[in-house]
């Protein structure tokens, strides 16, 4: 039942290579093209990139939903189209102080509203904001929910604007907007100069890999070693018996599950594996009663 093609696949992507490039190297050694990530860097962005591998790739919800980490360099006094180094400058300002920055950075800690910028793959209508502003429309983006759980103000050079920042944060958040928002605040402007991330929920960028320097054998994070960093599945070890039942699709209502439901108490939902830690089945309860998520193709 198990296989070499699925698992997680923890990346170190480099900058100036896109998140769909940095994925060639572990679809090809891996032998398919089932192989997706969870959650973009825009190309002139480093640091980790976890991509989904196989049956895998049904947890990348919960992958994504994770809180990041990054560390950005700001460039202060300019601000372009795109929000980064790509971009052509679209408008000047003076540098601000330190102590301006600081102050501004208040309201940018806890749960705020902010507008996405308009390069992003946001889609309106079916098509991206990006591409609709590449063909000369005027794409408009509403703002939402965000939350940045810590915001770190680091080096500052006024001399050249050049600020560095940590922050973690939730799904959702574009640090892009967070630097021209920051910036606005503080009676300037800005974009990004750099961008790496550092980590997804416990998943380190320490951790990952180059991606040409991937090795199947080596690097793929199998089931039974990720779930436990996952928020809102839970790993649920079943006999072999109880693994073949449910591949074969068998009600979970039946006396033969009585075991199972026995031993579990609480709703939500879990990855069953066997106990040599092969995926068989995701599982969910819901006012004490079962039923399939989806079931692992194969055989026990």
């Amino acid at each position: 039942m198990s296989s070499s093609r699925d698992g997680l696949v923890l990346l170190n992507k480099p900058p100036e290579m896109t998140s769909f490039q940095a994925l060639k190297p572990v679809k090809q050694r891996l032998q398919t093209g089932k192989v997706g990530h969870t959650g973009t860097l825009d190309r002139f962005a480093e640091g980790l990139l976890i991509a989904a591998a196989g049956v895998c790739s049904r947890f990348a919800p919960y992958v994504t939903a994770l809180p990041k980490e990054y560390h950005a360099v700001l460039q202060l006094g300019t601000e372009t189209e795109t929000l980064d180094p790509e971009g052509e400058i679209t408008a000047t300002g003076a540098r601000p102080s330190l102590e301006q920055l600081e102050h501004a950075a208040v309201r940018f800690r806890g749960e705020l509203m902010q507008t996405p910028p308009v390069y992003s793959a946001i889609k309106l209508e079916g098509r991206r904001a990006s591409s609709r502003k590449r063909a000369g429309g005027d794409p408009r983006l509403e703002a939402r929910p965000v939350t940045v759980y810590e915001l770190e103000l680091g080096r500052y050079e006024i001399e050249t604007g050049r600020l560095e920042l940590r922050l973690r944060c939730s799904k959702g958040t574009y640090v892009r907007a967070l630097a021209r928002d920051l910036a606005h605040a503080a009676g300037s402007c800005a974009h990004l100069l750099a961008l790496r991330r550092t980590a997804v929920g416990s998943f380190r960028v320490e951790d990952a890999v180059d991606p040409d320097a991937f090795d199947p054998e080596r690097d793929l994070v199998p089931p039974a070693r990720f779930l436990p960093k996952l928020d809102g599945i839970t790993p649920l070890v079943v006999d072999t018996e109880t693994a073949g039942r449910m591949l074969h699709g068998a009600a979970l209502g039946r006396p033969a599950f009585a075991t199972l439901r026995d031993s579990v108490s609480a709703d939500g939902v879990y990855a069953a594996l066997t106990p040599d830690d092969r995926l068989v089945a995701v599982l969910e309860r819901r006012d004490g009663d079962w039923s399939y998520r989806f079931v692992r193709a194969g055989e026990p």
